[in-house]
């Protein structure tokens, strides 16, 4: 059982499984030692709960589940694939951290109701181990046989660069057809329905305001991604660079909204790069964006508050794309993925919105959803685009 009361530093020394258990329950910046010395001698674990906004006894008991499992001799978080000789199926994916335990657990206990341990090698890995590896796997394809059936991650430049994915893409290689979307995602302000039913969006990670309102002063709080580019909020604003795939999302929603000009004043106003785990601390600019998922730690007497934009969240995207080729084969699997003991584990409580009509939706419906047009996505270079967008910004940090 857990001490909350213990000093973290007290409760992971020398015991490595506890350390890797919070690491994938959203404590990932216990990685860092640094961290690790400073502030986890000085933070007990129920009050580092807390300010994350996660519930004490549902931590206690996945603790205690996760014992279970080394008991029996499985590591859950180190597994990440599952190779198969006679595989019929290949599945490749990178997971949002939060949800990526709970998931392999589900697509385990999926496996082995099909008596597919033999047939379905797969490979799912965290999000902050990057998308090289995956990368790479594509390029050595050197025709649609070569590549895996499904993939899966967050992000533009896998899915529509066409060195990679994209040419395959033009090919005719993917597509969806037996996937739906929740009506909620299919409006003309928010359409996240490829027409050209190539691209699956399973879910989002939406980008909203975090305020520090002690640094905010007596500035208005920004209620919107055009009040965020005004110039009382000159290098205030702090801009998840270091997440790439959220990053592109707002480059490319508010070019597409707004025009060019939006990501230069975006720039202008950039203060700092933040990861989103260290927005919610008050030591940030006035202003920062960052996933709704650590806006939700936010919690009373901490002088902070999110602000969910009236133009929409930007949603970051996390695609499935499916091989047209192996429809008949992957039924089962898409099944498993449009459960709703799957949508329900893959929304986490709402914080990264499951489009599948199945999925609960317990979002505000005043809430919006700020995404680039599909005409945009299928019509342009993608990669080039984000390029460009990039320098722009870059031009309007260097603007005083």
């Amino acid at each position: 059982m857990l001490n909350f009361n213990q000093t973290i530093y007290d409760a992971v020394s020398g015991d490595r499984d506890l350390l890797n258990f919070l690491l994938l329950h959203g404590f990932e910046q216990l990685k860092n030692p640094k961290m690790l010395e400073v502030l986890g001698k000085t933070m007990t674990l129920g009050k580092a709960c807390d300010m994350r906004g996660i519930d004490r006894e549902k931590l206690n008991t996945d603790y205690e589940a996760y014992r279970k499992k080394l008991e029996g001799g499985e590591d859950i978080t180190l597994r990440q694939k599952h190779e198969a000789g006679a595989a019929t199926l290949k599945i490749r994916g990178i997971l949002p951290c939060p949800i990526r335990v709970p998931l392999l657990e589900l697509f385990d206990s999926f496996i082995k109701q099909q008596g597919a341990e033999d047939t379905i090698d797969y490979d799912l890995r965290s999000a902050n181990l990057g998308l090289d590896w995956m990368e790479d796997e594509v390029r050595r394809a050197e025709s649609t046989e070569d590549l895996p059936d499904v993939f899966m991650s967050a992000g533009f430049k896998l899915f529509f660069d066409k060195e990679l994915i994209g040419k395959f893409v033009e090919e005719g290689a993917f597509r969806y057809d037996a996937m739906r979307l929740h009506d909620r995602y299919r409006q003309p302000d928010c359409m996240l329905e490829d027409p050209q039913k190539n691209y699956y969006v399973t879910g989002t990670v939406p980008a909203v305001f975090i305020i520090n309102h002690a640094v905010l002063g007596d500035r208005p709080v920004p209620q919107s991604w055009e009040d965020l580019m005004q110039p009382i909020y000159y290098n205030d604003v702090a801009v998840p660079m270091g997440d790439l795939d959220l990053f592109n999302a707002i480059l490319i929603s508010l070019y597409d909204r707004y025009g060019m000009d939006a990501v230069r004043k975006l720039g202008r106003n950039f203060a700092t790069d933040l990861h989103p785990s260290q927005m919610v601390k008050k030591t940030t600019p006035a202003i920062s964006i960052s996933p709704y998922f650590f806006a939700c730690m936010i919690r009373g007497g901490q002088g902070m508050s999110y602000v969910w934009p009236t133009d929409g969240a930007v949603a970051s995207p996390i695609f499935t794309i499916i091989k047209k080729s192996a429809l008949d084969r992957l039924q089962p699997f898409l099944e498993f993925l449009t459960s709703e003991e799957t949508t329900a584990v893959f929304s986490a409580n709402g914080k990264f919105p499951c489009t599948d009509p199945k999925a609960k939706d317990i979002l505000p419906p005043e809430t919006k959803l700020l995404f680039p047009s599909w005409d945009l996505l299928n019509g342009e270079d993608i990669t080039s685009l984000l390029d460009r967008c990039e320098a722009v910004f870059y031009e309007g940090v260097r603007e005083e």
